[in-house]
């Protein structure tokens, strides 16, 4: 007998390791064995235990893998492993943890109402204010993932009010958890008074429990949704410096950066969010926490420095929505360098390379709002008119649109002037060729107008009187009513008179 019994403990070391390895199927069959050899009545339970919760791992293994078949077997071995668990005298927190498992195997099958009723029959016919306590604190953790809200508000208020004594044997406090989860339901309902009120008074009567972190973090979030982004900065840096290892850490270096960016402090908002990249470099935070860096130096006026920053994001993370805003922010920060060209050129990598995002069509008409500026009209053009053939329908194509007829006015008017000057000079037989060209090259202009009319002239000069009979008329018919070509109209009239 005494072999038999040694084997047995010898399966359960075995079955702890495999389950430490994360081998569930093996540590199933260890408890098994154990289970056939064993008369111990406290090692049978505990198989039956840890053999319950490597079904429940198995059955999410199988769904993971899109087998519900298998998975479904894995979950009812489970609940009938926990069940015998259950049936004998166990400690609270492993009767809890069984409680709990049981609950989530009997929602994966579809089956959360008979949980509930399962938890509330429990409830009602506990022995004492304590075991009731530990029912209800299931009972609302279900609720509360199953996201019914109210339900879990409801039960939470109930485990804080509530007139039982309140111990951590089970690893944790039940009114500090209920604390906890009601601050979270608030948050999620908007409610971020209440959620500040609920984790702060769950923070003063716990302040060093399980759940100290999350409400400590809730505390620094309903703060920074209530915009009181001073007491949220505070709130954020106690969280950061008390809980080093809390799994929400990187969000609240996030926030506590977003703080002091919307305060003004944006060299302190770098900062922080240069050391969420390094501490946590693999997390999905990094693209956004560095480009927020870059923008914070930028608005420090650290241009170089924000220079590099842009281009680092665009270089490492090439497939994120940071990159092409990155790139954009990187163009003008080369404007502001005094590095046009550079600018230009990153702007339209950018359309290349991302030509779907928002920022491509900024960057492009960007680029046409460059060569406006400088005068350089024709690549202004072009940049305008590939905005209206990428991003038709878009704010920035009919902007491009307007401009372009400014610079359909601007390209006459520069090559008006160069007619003009040759008419100076009294080259009439240049000048009569370019005015045309001038007037048929950009015929919805006003400088068209004063083109012809001067071709008017220039043909007079020539001795081409019916030439410029032409010209005039063609000036006082296309001129027509309108008080912004009387001037020129008038100007034909009265040379066609004189003819």
């Amino acid at each position: 007998m005494g072999d038999v019994e040694t084997s047995a403990e010898i399966f359960y070391i075995k079955a702890r390791i495999a389950r430490a390895k994360g081998k569930y199927a093996e540590e199933v069959g260890y408890l098994s064995e154990i289970l056939k050899r064993t008369s111990n009545p406290l090692l049978t339970s505990f198989a039956r235990l840890f053999r319950g919760l490597a079904e429940y791992e198995l059955g999410k293994e199988e769904d993971s893998r899109g087998d519900s078949a298998s998975a479904v077997l894995h979950y009812e071995n489970c609940i009938s492993d926990l069940d015998s668990f259950l049936s004998g005298e166990v400690p609270p927190k492993a009767r809890l943890v069984a409680y709990r498992t049981r609950g989530t195997a009997l929602i994966r099958l579809g089956r959360a109402e008979q949980t509930v009723r399962n938890y509330s029959q429990l409830i009602e016919s506990a022995i004492s204010p304590e075991e009731r306590s530990d029912y209800q604190l299931l009972l609302m953790e279900l609720y509360y993932d199953q996201e019914k809200l109210e339900d879990a508000e409801r039960v939470a208020e109930e485990i804080i009010a509530g007139d039982f004594v309140d111990d951590d044997r089970a690893g944790f406090f039940k009114r500090e958890r209920a604390y906890s989860v009601l601050s979270s339901v608030y948050m999620e309902q908007g409610r971020y008074r209440d959620a500040l009120r609920t984790a702060s008074e769950g923070l003063k009567r716990f302040p060093h429990g399980t759940e100290s972190g999350a409400m400590g973090f809730v505390v620094g979030r309903a703060l920074y949704l209530l915009e009181r982004y001073e007491e949220a900065a505070e709130a954020f840096r106690s969280y950061i410096r008390e809980h080093p290892d809390h799994p929400e850490l990187p969000s609240g270096y996030y926030h506590l950066g977003y703080c002091y960016e919307i305060l003004g402090r944006y060299e302190e908002a770098a900062e922080v969010f240069r050391t969420l990249a390094e501490k946590f470099p693999d997390h999905e935070f990094v693209p956004d926490a560095l480009y927020r860096m870059g923008e914070n130096l930028y608005n420090a006026t650290k241009f170089r420095r924000a220079l590099e920053i842009y281009l680092e994001v665009a270089r490492r993370f090439p497939d994120t929505e940071f990159a092409p805003r990155a790139l954009y922010s990187a163009a003008w920060t080369y404007l502001d360098l005094g590095r046009p060209e550079e600018a230009v050129g990153t702007m339209e990598e950018l359309v290349a390379l991302y030509p779907e995002s928002d920022y491509a069509r900024y960057a492009q008409f960007s680029v046409g709002d460059y060569y406006y500026s400088t005068k350089d009209y024709r690549k202004a053009q072009e940049a305008y008119r590939k905005v209206i053939r990428m991003f038709p329908g878009t704010e920035e194509a009919r902007k491009a649109e307007a401009l372009l007829l400014d610079l359909e006015e601007d390209i006459a008017s520069e090559e008006y002037e160069m007619a003009f000057a040759e008419f100076q000079k009294g080259n009439y037989d240049y000048a009569a060729r370019a005015f045309r060209e001038i007037a048929e090259a950009h015929p919805e202009t006003y400088t068209a107008l004063a083109a012809l009319a001067n071709l008017g002239v220039a043909l007079e000069h020539l001795g081409d009187a019916e030439g410029a009979r032409q010209a005039y008329m063609k000036v006082i018919s296309l001129g027509g009513d309108d008080p912004d070509n009387r001037e020129v109209v008038e100007f034909a009239k009265a040379r066609l008179q004189n003819l």
